[in-house]
């Protein structure tokens, strides 16, 4: 047997493995995992049939109903999709001429990855912290005369997303903080970029 005839054995679609090895062992049906999943069929069946993708989405209430871990539908999905462009783009692939690494910026990098795995322990102090706190969230917003789904709509997150951070259940973190940041120091032009985009 090929190398090639043993990779093309051993990538599976995903929704191939949910059918054979979780599926008709148990006598489980589309319909049935639609239903027990609270998702219609038709988002189901498809990936079933190979022709579409496990999204995150679908990866948390698979995990939850069949108890597996929270990664394991995510990994496989992205171990097929690498190996399906890996094959699509093998010849593309082949012709490019890798970049020499600067030794001192990929150290650096390294040192920076380092120092935020210990921040993240404990082990370290963070240099700088920002904190937007829930009140804040909604002051500004009711400062904006914003509706939630409206403010929500320019941040480009959900509205329980904002409902959240308005009720100091979560907190906004990455570029949703930073934006909120901007959009409290400068609410004219931040706005008026956010509007056009």
């Amino acid at each position: 047997m090929s190398g090639k005839t043993r990779q093309k054995l051993k990538l599976t679609h995903p929704g191939r493995i949910l059918r054979d090895e979780f599926m008709k062992p148990v006598g489980l049906s589309a319909r049935a995992l639609a239903k027990a999943l609270y998702e219609p069929v038709a988002t189901v069946k498809p990936i079933l049939e190979s022709q579409s993708a496990i999204s995150a989405e679908m990866a948390v209430l698979l995990t939850v109903y069949f108890g597996t871990s929270d990664r394991f539908w995510i990994d496989l999905q992205s171990h097929y999709d690498l190996q399906v462009a890996k094959d699509r783009l093998r010849a593309q692939a082949a012709r490019i001429v890798p970049r020499p690494h600067d030794r001192t910026l990929f150290a650096e990098l390294v040192e920076s990855m380092t120092q935020m795995n210990e921040i993240v322990r404990g082990e370290r102090a963070a240099s700088r912290e920002f904190h937007v706190d829930a009140l804040g969230v909604k002051a500004l917003r009711s400062k904006l005369r914003l509706s939630q789904p409206k403010f929500a709509q320019l941040l480009h997150v959900d509205v329980g997303t904002l409902r959240n951070w308005e009720q100091g259940q979560r907190e906004p973190t990455g570029p949703a903080k930073a934006l909120l940041t901007a959009i409290s120091r400068d609410p004219t032009h931040v706005l008026k970029a956010l509007a056009a985009a």
